[in-house]
């Protein structure tokens, strides 16, 4: 995770990108790391995304989104660090489905679509 780390610190702010990286942040939560980031669409809406192993917890959302604060809006599978830098670059997915190993990208919105935006995500 430390390549796609340092490609999001890298490209923060580049619009020309899939997604443009407002913030990002590493964290390591129960010993599992991972990355939270803010990001925003071509069409200027807000999202958050947390990036981390897939293989967490059998793959449940729960463990890792307080679901009342924020809704799950996609989740991706990615057999390597370059094809989630491929997606955040070019939106491109490897359609690998909703389980598996490998790196996880979870995309949140506010639940309550009021867009409020707070970073690093309260969980």
């Amino acid at each position: 995770m430390k390549t796609t780390y340092e490609w999001l610190l890298h490209n923060m702010g580049n619009e020309a990108n899939y997604l443009t990286i407002l913030n990002v942040q590493q964290t390591n939560e129960s010993g599992i790391s991972r990355i939270d980031v803010m990001a925003r669409t071509k069409n200027f809406k807000v999202i958050s995304l947390i990036i981390s192993p897939g293989d967490i917890d059998n793959g449940s959302d729960h463990t890792l989104v307080d679901t009342a604060k924020e809704s799950i809006s996609g989740s991706y599978f990615f057999d390597n660090e370059q094809s989630v830098i491929t997606y955040l670059s070019e939106g491109q997915t490897d359609d690998r489905g909703t389980t598996g190993s490998g790196i996880r990208v979870i995309l949140l919105e506010p639940a309550d679509g009021t867009g409020e935006i707070a970073f690093p995500p309260k969980r």
